[in-house]
């Protein structure tokens, strides 16, 4: 009985410093590497999806102030320290992407402390280790994304809760809970992982749990007061972090969904249009307008009509995602790991560490972990509830990577037993865990469970945008060919567009118009596209033509204000001023901080 109670109690080894900063070291050298390589990729003066958009968050913030307009739609706390970057050392993705080698760095040296201390010292170091070579968290350092300081503040909260089961003082609770909050305002489904951690404090130390329970639910308030109080002052709306999250249920749970996430017809990728489009839509059902949390509630209700009304169907596709949630694959959402490794020099084409043989090496851990060490138990808790946070919505690359903080310090444990093992010369209790390994690596590397050619031409259209961006035409057409070549929906009326301007540019002005035709049979009702071709028309003499597609882009009941800015441009010239006034009050409208367009139409006001 008393070697069970021993067995059970933390680890007592506390990883070296000097193995620490090893780690340390090792993460750096890698991730620099892989910076410079980056550097020397069209993605990096290009940042794509939400990485421009936290960009552009963070210069906003900047010129216009730390409040914003209204609610918070996307999690804000990494454009906000963008912009604190950007103030102190300018406007450079070069300078963030350093500063995210540091940091990334410092998040294996943190997992390789948690694995120490929960379970031994070879654990921590070989967690250490492992983390400094994963793949997915080396790729990460390199793009304008808020992954890097994600983990970073999810293993500081785990290392702070093991520290707290050692010392139990008080005050370490509120600060607990302050880190808690902090990386919540990065990812919001970690909060899911509260009520567990309340329920294991109430069953493990009944006599403390209470205070235990309100300090670190009065620390975890601190950061998330923040967010309430400016979505409370900015849109009068109770919105704790951010509003998109009833959107993103419904993607993952809607009659079309596939685990992946698909957007539906209608609503851009783009966040800055996903937010218009996602509220005009629930707006025009319901009759009227709503607040931010209503247009989630909306969405949110939808999902959970499917849900009730198709439960089987549903359910398949559940289990489809947990699937995709265990695979191998980096389900890519902005940036595809696979494609850029494929495509692009860099140390990601070396045998690193991928999820797969994490969550192999992670399984037999958690096998000996459970059993053996206190710590365990509450590491596997949190595996399965944030799991299943995710899969209720859909699975990406990124929405599941902070899982991998608690499968490290497991798979650590792994090594160790594997190390032990074979240091022992006892080759048949090696049996047991290389079934189980092999076993489940082999499962998460099953192929048929993802699919990957929506990636790949996705990718493909990435790249058209950027090429074209950069004035490299004939790349950027490459590039669009490629992408519809291997899925024509895929890559997106921003592709469609970039590939059209660089035949544009080429002087190739019959393949533009075709490519622009192409594009309207997959998006009919894309309000960018439209004005697109409608601006490719107007120089060419084809005003009427232009102005249908104008026309078609506002009929699609789109907020984006260019086709009516264009058509009061047009009917201005024509002199038709009753409908230029038209036109030209609606794009105000929709722009009010356009102050060149301002300008434009009170010179034609006053005339």
């Amino acid at each position: 009985m008393k070697k069970k109670q021993k067995l059970l109690k933390a680890a007592p080894e506390v990883i070296k410093t000097q193995s620490l900063v090893f780690i340390f070291l090792l993460a750096f050298v890698v991730r620099a590497v892989f910076i410079f390589q980056w550097n020397s990729m069209p993605y990096a003066g290009f940042p794509l999806i939400d990485a421009q958009s936290y960009d552009k968050w963070a210069q906003d913030v900047l010129t216009q102030g730390f409040i914003g307009k209204s609610a918070f739609y996307q999690s804000p706390a990494y454009p906000y320290l963008l912009a604190f970057i950007y103030r102190i050392f300018g406007h450079s993705y070069y300078v963030v992407s350093w500063i995210q080698v540091l940091l990334g760095s410092l998040t294996c040296s943190m997992i390789a402390l948690i694995g120490s201390k929960c379970f031994s010292t070879r654990a921590g170091l070989s967690a250490g280790i492992l983390v400094a070579l994963y793949k997915p968290l080396i790729f990460f350092t390199a793009p304008l994304m808020k992954e890097t300081i994600g983990v970073l503040t999810f293993a500081w909260f785990l290392l702070a809760f093991v520290i707290l089961e050692e010392k139990n003082q008080k005050w370490n609770f509120l600060w607990a809970g302050i880190l808690f909050g902090l990386a919540a305002l990065f990812r919001g489904n970690i909060l899911l992982l509260a009520p567990p951690l309340f329920l294991f404090w109430l069953f493990q130390h009944k006599k403390f749990a209470l205070k235990r329970i309100a300090l670190f639910a009065a620390g975890m308030s601190l950061p998330l007061s923040l967010t309430l109080a400016h979505n409370l002052y900015t849109s009068g709306d109770f919105v704790l972090i951010n509003s998109c999250g009833g959107f993103n249920f419904f993607i993952g749970n809607n009659e079309a969904s596939t685990g992946y996430g698909i957007y539906p017809d209608g609503i851009s990728t783009d966040p800055a249009r996903e937010e218009i489009d996602v509220s005009r839509i629930a707006e025009n059902s319901v009759g009227r307008k709503l607040l931010p949390s209503e247009v989630s509630k909306y969405w949110s209700g939808q999902a959970w009509n499917y849900i009730a009304s198709h439960p089987m169907a549903w359910f398949q596709v559940f289990l489809k995602k947990a699937a995709i949630f265990w695979n191998d694959y980096e389900e890519p959402d902005n940036y595809d790991q696979g494609f850029i490794t494929k495509n692009f020099t860099s140390i990601l084409s070396l045998p690193l560490v991928t999820f797969g043989l994490l969550a192999a090496l992670a399984l037999w851990g958690a096998i000996i972990g459970l059993k053996n060490y206190k710590h365990g138990f509450i590491l596997g808790l949190f595996t399965i509830v944030f799991m299943i946070s995710v899969i209720m919505f859909y699975v990406t690359d990124r929405y599941r990577l902070l899982v991998v903080v608690l499968l490290f310090p497991f798979a650590g444990l792994a090594v160790d037993n594997l190390i032990t093992k074979i240091k022992s010369r006892n080759w048949a209790s090696l049996a047991v865990p290389a079934f189980v390994i092999f076993s489940f690596f082999s499962l998460s590397t099953f192929p048929q469970i993802t699919d990957k050619s929506s990636g790949r031409s996705s990718s493909w259209g990435h790249l058209a945008s950027i090429y074209f961006s950069m004035g490299k035409f004939e790349e950027s057409i490459l590039s669009i060919e490629k992408s519809m070549d291997i899925l024509p929906r895929a890559p997106g009326w921003y592709a469609l567009i970039a590939g059209a301007r660089s035949f544009e540019a080429l002087g190739k002005f019959g393949e533009a118009e075709s490519l622009y035709n192409n594009g309207l049979l997959l998006y009919p009702n894309s309000a960018e596209l439209l004005n697109a071709f409608g601006v490719f028309l107007l120089p060419r003499g084809r005003t009427q033509d232009a102005v249908d597609k104008f026309e078609r882009a506002i009929a699609s009941g789109t907020d984006l204000p260019e086709p009516f800015k264009n058509l009061f441009v047009i009917y201005s010239r024509m002199g038709k001023k009753d409908l230029a006034e038209n036109y030209g009050n609606k794009a105000l409208a929709l722009s009010p901080d356009d102050e060149k367009f301002k300008l434009i139409y009170q010179k034609y006001s006053q005339r």
